[in-house]
């Protein structure tokens, strides 16, 4: 897992599975069914991140608001276009947002 997460913090133009690979000189397969199949607690993770933007943004009255959210990919510049079977393929995002008496963001 920490190959992957040095690629996705590494410069690299695109942070597919097939460049990260290239990058920390693992197969490209072996890097897709890590991305796609291994499980990982994302826990530790979360506190880190949350620890971050405590740091950056927080403010002791402030409140923080996770949106999720989905959307299909279409045109020719979206990875995984095309249909799987009867499953249409969605790019998915995550929105954060924090607001307190003295700011919005």
């Amino acid at each position: 897992m920490h190959l992957y997460i040095q690629g996705l913090l590494a410069h690299l133009p695109r942070k597919n599975a097939e460049d990260i690979a290239t990058l920390v000189e693992v197969e490209r397969l072996i890097m897709q069914d890590f991305i796609g199949t291994a499980p990982w607690d994302h826990r530790p993770l979360i506190e880190v991140l949350v620890g971050q933007v405590i740091k950056q943004l927080g403010e002791p009255d402030g409140i923080m608001a996770f949106d999720p959210s989905s959307s299909p990919k279409r045109g020719t510049h979206s990875v995984g276009v095309k249909r799987h079977g009867r499953i249409n393929a969605s790019g998915y995002s995550c929105g954060v947002s924090t607001s307190s008496n003295d700011m919005w963001v």
